[in-house]
């Protein structure tokens, strides 16, 4: 190793920065309402639209292709937008899309709102962990590491949260949180993301 080998990829453990924390705070957020997407939109489905199997079936394909094309096509709505408002805009997107499956009165507008859920959480995460590697102060390795560990945190979380709360107040109750958390991501970003 060289004598100017940054510090921060020395041994041990170390303290999340302020920086790092937000970050980590809204990519937890998201994976906590993909998280909930992958074990909670077929159930939702069936419960609270009345969709059959089959059909319950494709609420997360819903989810899971729109947020695979808006994925593709990150790199240049971020490039176009830059990374304040991607984010801003996706969290709109994501509360939008998860108010309108709330709402869903049939299976089909619920599916749309699967949609449109999947575009808008698609390019939260990337842009977050890409912000990490710009906190000062901290090797960008260890920073993504520490933003990425609190952001599979929250995708451990969401299932169980969802499964709570809708086992007292309805699955319909239950999302409330998902698009609040979207809505929190979108308000919070311009705070949490490095300046420059």
């Amino acid at each position: 190793a060289g004598a100017d080998a940054p510090a921060e990829e020395g041994h041990g453990l170390r303290l999340p920065s302020r920086a790092v924390l937000g970050l980590g705070a809204l990519a937890l957020l998201a994976f906590l309402s993909e998280g909930a997407m992958i074990d909670w939109s077929a159930v939702f489905m069936t419960q609270a639209t009345g969709a059959s199997p089959a059909l319950a079936a494709t609420g997360y394909a819903a989810f899971s292709a729109a947020m695979t094309v808006a994925r593709l096509t990150g790199d240049r709505v971020t490039a176009r937008l830059g990374p304040l408002k991607t984010v801003q805009l996706s969290g709109l997107v994501g509360a939008a899309g998860l108010g309108i499956v709330i709402l869903a009165p049939a299976p089909g507008i619920a599916l749309l709102g699967f949609v449109v859920t999947g575009f808008g959480y698609a390019n939260v995460v990337p842009v977050l962990f890409s912000a990490s590697t710009r906190t000062p102060g901290l090797a960008p390795g260890t920073a993504l590491a520490m933003v990425a560990t609190m952001a599979y945190g929250g995708g451990l979380m969401g299932p169980p949260l969802i499964g709570f709360i809708g086992e007292g107040f309805g699955l319909r109750v239950a999302f409330l949180p998902l698009a609040l958390a979207a809505l929190v991501i979108a308000a919070s970003v311009s705070r949490a993301l490095p300046r420059g």
